[in-house]
């Protein structure tokens, strides 16, 4: 996305997609923020959990990007995963 997730027009744009796949997103953001500490998590980190849970909630159904991924420090591969059928 070309718009920092931090920022309010990045997260929006982030909330749009996402409430494709978990329509309760923008409460649970909401909910996030009524009740907790920015200090301890902020908004940005909820929506990459959000991506996470719709990630891992599409189980086998997903994709990968085609291509090695890159790996981190503990060897862990970086990739792009994304609902089979839906095109990015």
């Amino acid at each position: 996305m070309a718009l920092s997730k931090s920022k309010k027009l990045g997260a929006e744009q982030r909330l749009e997609v996402l409430s494709k796949y978990e329509p309760r997103s923008q409460e649970l953001l909401a909910t996030f923020e009524r009740e907790q500490f920015r200090k301890h998590v902020k908004p940005d980190d909820v929506l990459d959990a959000l991506v996470g849970y719709v990630t891992a909630r599409e189980g086998n159904a997903n994709q990968r990007l085609k291509g090695q991924p890159e790996r981190d420090q503990l060897g862990l591969p970086m990739e792009m995963i994304y609902p089979q059928g839906r095109s990015l």
